[in-house]
């Protein structure tokens, strides 16, 4: 009897210390059907960065940052785990339709030279990722597509920008930014992530079973958590909770990460839920990140792909 006791706690000893190392946590709901074309285990990662990336880099507000995804590839050289970033316009002018092309030109070129290839994609990028599934060459050379709090329904706080822009009490504002190289007028995202315009994007079914899988990890956080991150969030993510109904977001309801809502994240299967905004998913906070944390968050994400079978590293 005693002994059945010892391994009873210690089964239970290891269940809750594995819970609760688990950064990624259950999704309320599954998500879309996932595609059922397997192209076999991929070796290689192409990152596809959202719409603040100049070349490889981030900027916000015409302030550059550092590398967009700088932590990321740090921690896959740690893994051994090789990579491709696809690079951004250098005006940041660039649209889902140049960031797509940009995406299949990489998979071809990574794809002829025998590699096989896992995306993980941010933001625009994740939307621009499953939309260059349609290309036929590219669904048969992707192993998957892992989508980290992907626009892939618009955002409210895009809507909101797009009206901004066309009002004369904005005029003033606008050609203050401009001095700095930053011409609202010419980002073409912003038009193109509305909830609106994704309609238009979302037209036909592109998670049809003869593509790769997507699959989703869906980031929010309350306001204090963002206020000590990236305070701007906190601004962003008031405008979005303003302009949503109260049953927007079903079982998310007026989440967001600080610039899209966790309903419009989810594309594919919904891997889990993180406790992470749109700049912390990627190591990005002003009061720094735990490395040895978001290290832990990219493992539990590439193991799952390795028991899927679609990874190995």
């Amino acid at each position: 009897m005693t002994l059945r006791i010892v391994l009873f706690l210690i089964v239970l000893f290891n269940f809750q210390t594995t819970f609760a190392e688990s950064i990624i946590q259950k999704c309320p709901l599954p998500g879309l059907s996932v595609g059922e074309r397997y192209n076999g285990v991929a070796d290689f990662v192409i990152l596809v960065p959202g719409a603040g990336a100049r070349g490889p880099d981030l900027y916000i507000g015409g302030i550059k940052w550092g590398r967009y995804f700088e932590n990321v590839e740090n921690i896959l050289e740690e893994m051994n785990i090789p990579y491709y970033t696809v690079v951004g316009d250098m005006k940041e002018n660039e649209g889902i339709n140049e960031r797509v092309e940009k995406v299949k030109e990489a998979v071809k070129y990574f794809s002829d030279n025998g590699k096989k290839i896992l995306i993980v994609s941010h933001s625009f990028g994740a939307l621009a990722a499953r939309l260059a599934l349609r290309d036929d060459y590219t669904k048969k050379h992707v192993s998957g597509v892992i989508s980290l709090t992907g626009s892939h329904r618009g955002s409210e706080l895009l809507d909101w920008a797009d009206e901004a822009i066309q009002s004369r009490l904005m005029y003033p504002i606008k050609k203050l930014v401009e001095i700095f190289g930053y011409d609202v007028t010419k980002k073409k995202y912003i038009k193109e992530l509305t909830t609106g315009y994704a309609n238009f994007w979302n037209r036909t079914v592109d998670h049809a079973y003869d593509a790769p899988p997507v699959y989703s990890i869906v980031g929010w956080q309350n306001k204090k958590e963002m206020a000590k991150s990236i305070p701007a969030l906190v601004i962003s993510d008031s405008i979005m909770a303003g302009r949503m109904g109260p049953d927007m977001g079903g079982v998310w309801k007026k989440l967001t990460d600080g610039l899209i809502p966790a309903y419009s994240q989810v594309w594919g299967e919904c891997l889990g839920q993180v406790n992470y905004n749109h700049g912390s998913i990627l190591g990005w906070s002003l009061t720094g990140f735990s490395k040895p944390e978001l290290k832990s968050f990219y493992k539990e994400i590439f193991d799952d792909m390795v028991r899927r079978g679609l990874f190995k590293y």
